[in-house]
């Protein structure tokens, strides 16, 4: 029987470059570790976690995504032949699949926490999928905005997508390009500058999100002080109070999300599972309150094409 090999101190694990700290874990892995008694995941310099991801807790949220996925993208495919912008509400579908795969990668990272690929797949897709339930709520604000007066807003319906999508993809570009570099790294300092690049992205994605709440925020107030509110305007409620819901579940998970980058991977709240339904509950709430006020049940019996095609939604 193969004996296991010998247990490197911080020190010596650290002065290992990635291929040879892959090759450790990787002859580590094979006595499973995780599964001897006595385990202690946050001195275990092979798990990046610091934790052995829950199983139950990867499928109660794997259900909850895959089934809210499909409930957004049966909206969406119902809408097409009602309303020539459908495509604007895909993002909340792309969204919520990259959601799906990080937690079937943490799922899969219960089994072998060891595993680099299932572990950077988790924290990419996780940090990433906000962005584009962020897309939707920028086109719903347009969308309730032609509904109660242009006049009332501070921008135009189209630059809030203009403005906020644009913010949103410089939020993704600079997670993702922190993200690869955190992954990759040779070195304590790279991994370092990724993870600074990585935290800088939430925090732009978070002031931009703070921003977009002030300027719906000062919109609802002009409007409803105007009495401009239209006779289908409880519709128009519901659907106001979900987008309220969501940017307020965005906001919060962005703070989580940096308040533990700032800490960095060995941080007390990224190695400490139970803080992650900071990130993924607030995501579930979203997606719920975005399907209970979605604009296919407020306004599809209205026939709202047309009625918007008028008043300019093609300029949102």
């Amino acid at each position: 029987m193969a004996s296991a090999p010998t247990i490197l101190t911080p020190e010596e694990f650290s002065q290992l470059n990635k291929a040879e700290r892959d090759a450790y874990c990787n002859a580590l892995s094979h006595f499973k570790l995780w599964e001897q008694p006595g385990y202690r995941p946050r001195e275990d310099l092979c798990n990046q976690y610091g934790y052995v991801p829950s199983l139950g807790l990867g499928i109660a949220f794997l259900v909850l995504f895959s089934v809210l996925t499909i409930i957004h993208t049966q909206f969406v495919l119902g809408w097409k032949k009602s309303w020539n912008r459908w495509w604007t509400m895909i993002t909340i579908t792309i969204g919520g699949i990259l959601e799906v795969v990080g937690w079937i990668s943490r799922i899969f990272s219960n089994n072998n926490p060891y595993d680099d690929a299932p572990f950077i797949a988790q924290a990419m897709t996780l940090i990433i999928a906000p962005v584009f339930f962020s897309a939707a709520l920028y086109v719903l604000l347009g969308f309730i905005i032609v509904e109660l007066g242009v006049q009332h807003s501070a921008l135009k319906p189209k630059l809030y997508g203009a403005i906020f999508v644009s913010c949103d993809l410089v939020s993704l570009v600079l997670q993702g390009t922190g993200g690869g570099l955190a992954a990759t790294a040779d070195t304590q300092s790279q991994s370092d500058t990724g993870t600074s690049i990585m935290e800088g992205g939430i925090v732009f994605q978070l002031v931009a999100t703070i921003v977009f709440a002030v300027l719906a925020l000062d919109f609802r107030r002009k409007a409803k002080k105007a009495d401009a509110l239209p006779a289908h305007y409880s519709g128009l409620y519901y659907l106001e109070i979900a987008i309220a819901i969501a940017t307020s579940m965005v906001i919060i998970r962005g703070i989580y999300r940096t308040a533990e980058l700032a800490q960095g991977w060995t941080g007390y709240l990224i190695q400490h599972e139970y803080y992650i339904l900071f990130d993924s509950l607030p995501m579930v709430i979203l997606l719920i309150a975005l399907a209970l006020a979605h604009p296919f049940w407020t306004f599809h019996r209205q026939k709202p094409v047309t009625m918007v095609e008028e008043k300019g939604w093609s300029h949102v």
